[in-house]
């Protein structure tokens, strides 16, 4: 045990998944269901891990702000984060893995927004631009093994793989489910997010999530406009279930990505013109995103090279009858800034700075993820 981090646990799993495959697979699965204008409640699914059933209880609102200027993360701040988390999780591995002890860890995500362009009926999105991240660690390692585990993660971060290379998510309707027009609700979050009071973002401004290492895999992810905590308007945990060397506090780096794609698509509800009063008038009824990991890939066991967050599905449960949904989605996924950045392969500039020293400062891509792969052995991943 060290940093928190189970390694001879891990050491059993990879044995235990590479003897029967079907345990190797996660799939996750959160669903989002609009409760005001601009809010979506998003619900995080039990998961699916082998040929168990994890229990999950996690739920938190998405403001669909692209800008992320409310109460609540934004869609694409929640993508932000589940980068953030994963780079993390996978940095408290590789430390471990290599014997160097964390003092502190943080990371710092930033990216600049698209320009939107306009249709004759439809608004089209183009993925987030100049995605960065900086890696501020205090350890006992050694510069030369920082600087090799920094390079390592970029392969073997599930999310970070899932931004450098191209994903092709499917849409699934469920033409069975039962054709209803729910309440709207006010469904707070269940304790993940604290809200405080924060600088307005400025315009042109870079969209920034900061995460800092608590144990573990438990790390508490800060929302704002700078990098000084006064200026932060969010913080909520991101953790890990314990089946995965974490805490179960709140959802998981995968859970956050799955919950981004599903509130943007979704989008909040339609006002309806009586009085004034807001209700649900959407053909949506609910959008539940589900998504996969293969912890063979995650583990370098040599029987997949499958590291990404893949078979993407977004469920759509529709609101009411005769409706094509089909057109709908194609036009949702289209205006969703998040969705193109996960079918878009999107360079990552990845800074390391050790004891207040810059020690890695290099570009992720595709190209830069194959070379290092092509250099390790079946089940060498940090060692």
């Amino acid at each position: 045990m060290k940093n928190g981090f189970n390694i001879s646990g891990s050491s059993e799993t990879v044995h235990e998944i590479c003897s029967v495959p079907a345990e190797a697979i996660l799939s996750y699965a959160v669903r989002a269901e609009p409760i005001s204008l601009a809010t979506v409640s998003c619900s995080v699914q039990s998961i699916r891990a082998g040929t168990i059933r994890v229990a999950r209880d996690f739920r938190f609102d998405a403001e669909l702000s692209p800008t992320g200027d409310g109460s609540a993360p934004s869609p694409i701040e929640l993508l932000l984060t589940s980068l953030a988390g994963c780079v993390l999780f996978t940095w408290v591995q590789g430390c471990t893995v290599k014997g160097v002890t964390i003092y502190k860890l943080r990371i710092e995500v930033q990216a600049d927004m698209p320009p939107r362009t306009s249709g004759a009926s439809q608004s089209t999105a183009a993925p987030l631009s100049g995605v960065r991240y900086t890696v501020s660690i205090d350890g006992d390692g050694s510069p030369e093994t920082v600087a090799e585990i920094a390079r390592k993660v970029t392969c073997f971060s599930p999310t970070h793989r899932s931004f450098v290379e191209r994903n092709d998510p499917r849409v699934r309707i469920l033409r069975d489910a039962e054709t209803r027009v729910p309440k709207v609700v006010d469904r707070r979050p269940r304790g993940a997010i604290r809200s405080s009071p924060g600088s307005e973002r400025a315009p042109g401004a870079p969209l920034s999530v900061a995460l800092d290492w608590r144990y573990g895999a438990h790390s508490e992810a800060s929302i704002g406009h700078g990098s000084n905590r006064e200026s932060q308007r969010l913080t909520f945990d991101v953790d890990q279930p314990k089946q995965l060397n974490g805490l179960d506090r709140a959802p998981n780096p995968q859970e956050y990505m799955m919950a981004a794609l599903a509130a943007e698509a979704l989008g909040g509800a339609t006002p309806a013109a009586e009085g004034g009063a807001v209700r649900r008038t959407e053909p949506i009824s609910s959008m539940t995103v589900r998504g996969d990991v293969d912890l063979r890939g995650f583990f370098n066991t040599g029987q997949t090279d499958v590291v990404k967050v893949h078979n993407i599905i977004y469920e759509v449960t529709p609101g009411g009858p005769n409706v094509d949904l089909e057109s709908l989605m194609a036009t949702r996924v289209a205006a969703s800034v998040t969705h193109r950045t996960m079918v878009t392969p999107t360079a990552i500039d990845v800074r390391v700075v050790s004891r207040g020293q810059t020690i890695a400062e290099f570009r992720s891509d595709v190209d830069s993820v194959q070379r290092i792969m092509a250099s390790l052995a079946p089940r060498e991943t940090f060692k």
